[in-house]
């Protein structure tokens, strides 16, 4: 316990150390390309709307919805040319990483508004964090009356609106002119380029469009000279095998989940309690979107709400059942969670470890960015947070993104990996080679989307995150390894957040780190003053009691299986002068067919062949009653009619309405070979002879469902002398109402051909009539128990 106390204590120090390096170190030197530093987004939309209504010829108030969105292809290129310090260096200064669009919008009152038919801005700009326009967007307009410019004014009129747009017009060169018309409008098209001399390879580019005579397309975007071949490890390879592992992940979960809904063995309690939990976070994350209309807002919230209830909720439920059928233990803590349990100190510890754990991990950056420095070369990308900043016209949107925006992925992962990947390779490998096989498969499922580079730094980084992902897992439970992915990639959101410049975000990080710090100490006063797991019991899913009560009837019908076939007769009787054949196949594991030879006095010898009506245990029982009352009755009684009769009235006192047995008894003299045949409603026997075979037809009413009187009166008994060569044979129902796919059944016609052209040996003609029926029923099940006996007279 000590030293368990001691490696705790080590991990916390770690990860407020890998914290703390992240936030003071990692995370001004990743993000600087973004320049939340220098974005003071008062001052941006003041020019913004300046140059709005300098444009549109001052139209008065306009609404304003921003939007933010990172170029890191370009920043990858940048790194991948000149390295990490000098990328970061331009980026900073000259190559505008960040964009943030202000869309402009014309007054509207809300009774105008149409969910449907989205409005169009009046203005889109787009604008580095330092304020300098990159782009504008304004759709012609149909407001003012058109004007007819020549080229050379048109030309003039480009250079003006580039002045206006803070373009130094001396410095760029013409390289392109188009003119024509659209839709009636005369359109004007100019491209300028401009040469960064202090960087080879990068060079400005900015085009104008003019229709009417008015500005309708301005943009500014850098231009990297691409010096170098493409990767393709990190275009082509790494990108299939990613989406490859994804693709199987998706199959064998698609898989359980139907296999899982098949069997029953789902979890429908918990998996309700996570799609509820996921769509509501997904309506609140969502809801709080500014960047659209309200109608637009709130549909877009409500639909992603019950989409994601519906995903993860299968999804979970799938891999839950599945993970608690191989490592039932590591759900233990998410039992507690999802049944309201969170006082239990047990959950809280896991959480907390495997959040030092992740935390830990965010040192690694450290080490990249010192190994960038050192060489000074391209050998090592660092690329931004891909963090949307742009929804700051709702309070606490940008807390919801940071905190709530790295769910989806971290249980997506949790999901696949927790629950399908870790219950594998822990139940079939050792320890070492299952979390070697993980991490691998981890890494190839997310080193393509990290944010890093080139692809065997993204792959070996990916492949720590994986096996400290197994470990959690592992000495944890659910809850550790969740939240080894889930505290990092939030904390680093909110480190971002406290760079900015800005109020409205820096206010928005602040709050987001209260936040944290409350669960924090909250999770800290849980874990040392909360109650033990033992105090809180234990959950079980009502399908893991289904599938206890379908083991033990399983169980329960093997014992029954056993105790039937021990009560049919294990041997055939040695009878002079003939030999006897029998098989007896159940429909189910058990069933109520019956044969059974009784020796009577005077050397006589009684065989039985019955069928208890219907099938299953509950025949099973009936045939195990019959068996007992007729060896009671045999002992005591030598005259089949009498044996029958005895037989019908116990049965009948016995047995519920509805339930009968049909009954062939054959009375055989060895000495005489006279044979007495009775039914009592059973199928008619069959007798070959050389001269052919026919069916005989003696008489009698089911036992069971009548008194002694009506039943006597209604047998009739066969009496014959079995020649030398004669073949005698007895069937259940189960011969020749064997069925096909195609629900044609196998008929007597079928079965006195089989008998007819059969070998005369008991034996043989036993498996030549089996196996005729098991070839004409194929692929379909048998619908019923098949009990056939044989009874063959030896030649002299």
């Amino acid at each position: 316990m000590k030293r368990r106390g001691i490696w705790i204590a080590i991990l916390m120090l770690a990860g407020l150390a890998g914290a703390a390096s992240y936030t003071l170190l990692v995370n001004p030197e990743i993000n600087r390309p973004l320049g939340l530093d220098r974005f003071d987004e008062g001052a941006v939309r003041s020019k913004v709307l300046a140059t709005a209504q300098r444009l549109l010829d001052n139209p008065g108030d306009l609404d304003v919805q921003l939007a933010q969105s990172t170029d890191t292809k370009t920043l990858r290129k940048m790194q991948e040319l000149f390295g990490f310090e000098a990328a970061n260096y331009w980026a900073e200064r000259e190559v505008p990483i960040q964009r943030w669009t202000y869309r402009i919008f014309k007054p509207k009152p809300m009774r105008s508004l149409n969910p449907f038919k989205p409005e169009q801005p009046t203005l889109e700009a787009q604008v580095a964090s330092t304020g300098r326009i990159l782009a504008l967007s304004v759709p012609p307009r149909r407001d003012v009356a058109p004007i007819k410019l020549t080229p050379e004014e048109a030309l003039a009129t480009s250079e003006k609106l580039l002045r206006v747009l803070g373009v130094d017009v001396g410095q760029i060169t013409l390289t392109s002119t188009r003119s024509g018309e659209e839709e009636g409008r005369q359109t004007f098209d100019f491209g300028w380029k401009q040469p960064v001399k202090a960087l080879p390879g990068l060079s400005y580019h900015y085009g104008v469009q003019l229709q009417s005579g008015y500005l309708t397309s301005f943009e500014r975007s850098a231009v990297l000279a691409e010096d170098q071949p493409a990767n393709p490890w990190s275009e082509l390879f790494f990108p299939l095998l990613s989406g490859a592992t994804w693709f199987f992940l998706a199959l064998v979960l698609l898989f359980l989940l139907i296999h899982k809904l098949r069997r029953d063995e789902m979890d429908f309690r918990h998996a309700q309690k996570v799609g509820i939990l996921a769509g509501a976070l997904a309506l609140v994350r969502f809801g709080m979107t500014a960047s659209q209309s309200v109608w637009e807002t709130i549909l877009a919230a409500a639909l992603m709400g019950i989409l994601s209830a519906l995903f993860f909720g299968a999804l979970w439920g799938a891999s839950e059942s599945f993970l608690r059928q191989m490592a039932g233990e590591k759900l233990r803590t998410v039992d507690y969670l999802l049944e309201g349990r969170w006082t239990v100190r047990d959950t809280a510890r896991q959480i907390l470890l495997g959040g030092a754990g992740g935390l830990s991990l965010m040192a690694v950056p450290l080490v990249l960015i010192a190994a960038a420095r050192a060489w000074r070369s391209p050998a090592i990308i660092l690329l931004p947070i891909d963090f949307p900043l742009g929804d700051l016209g709702f309070p606490g949107a940008l807390v919801g993104n940071a905190l709530l925006g790295p769910l989806p992925m971290v249980f997506l992962l949790g999901v696949c990996f927790l629950g399908v990947v870790y219950p594998v390779v822990r139940a079939r490998l050792p320890l070492w080679l299952g979390g070697t096989i993980f991490a691998g498969l981890f890494s190839l499922a997310v080193s393509w989307n990290m944010p890093l580079g080139p692809a065997p730094v993204a792959l070996l980084v990916s492949l720590i995150v994986g096996a400290a992902f197994f470990a959690a897992m592992e000495a944890g439970g659910w809850p550790a390894a969740f939240a080894l992915l889930f505290v990092p990639t939030t904390v680093a959101r909110v480190a971002l957040l406290l760079t900015a410049e800005s109020s409205a975000i820096l206010r928005q990080g602040w709050f987001s780190l209260a936040i944290l710090l409350t669960a924090f100490f909250a999770l800290t006063y849980v874990a040392l003053f909360g109650k033990e797991g033992a105090e809180a019991g234990t959950y079980e899913p009502e399908y893991l009691a289904r599938i206890r009560e379908r083991e033990r009837f399983t169980r329960e019908l093997e014992i029954a299986k056993g105790v039937q076939e021990r009560f049919l007769p294990k041997e055939h009787p040695v009878i002079p002068g003939f030999s006897v054949a029998t098989r007896c196949l159940p429909a189910m594991e058990v069933g109520g067919d019956y044969f059974d030879f009784l020796p009577l006095p005077g050397g006589l010898w009684l065989l039985l062949l019955g069928d208890i009506s219907g099938k299953g245990v509950k025949a099973a029982f009936y045939m195990t009653l019959t068996k007992g009352i007729l060896h009671a009755i045999a002992t005591s009684e030598q005259d089949q009619i009498e044996i029958l009769r005895k037989l019908n009235r116990i049965f009948l006192s016995q047995s519920e309405p509805g339930v009968f047995l049909t009954l062939c008894a054959v009375v055989l003299n060895p000495l005489t070979r006279e044979a007495k045949i009775i039914s009592a409603g059973h199928n008619p026997p069959l007798l070959k002879r050389r001269s052919g075979t026919r069916v005989l037809q003696p008489r009698g009413l089911v036992l069971g469902l009548m008194g002694d009187e009506m039943f006597l009166k209604s047998l009739k008994t066969v009496s014959l002398t079995l020649e030398p060569g004669d073949t005698l044979v007895l069937y259940t129902d189960g011969v020749n109402e064997a069925m096909d796919k195609d629900c044609q059944e196998f008929g007597m016609e079928r079965l006195e051909h089989v008998v007819e052209s059969g070998s005369a040996g008991a034996d043989a003609l036993l498996n030549a009539i089996v196996d005729s029926v098991v070839d004409f029923q194929g692929a379909a099940p048998q619908a019923d128990d098949l009990t056939l006996m044989v009874i063959h007279a030896h030649e002299a």
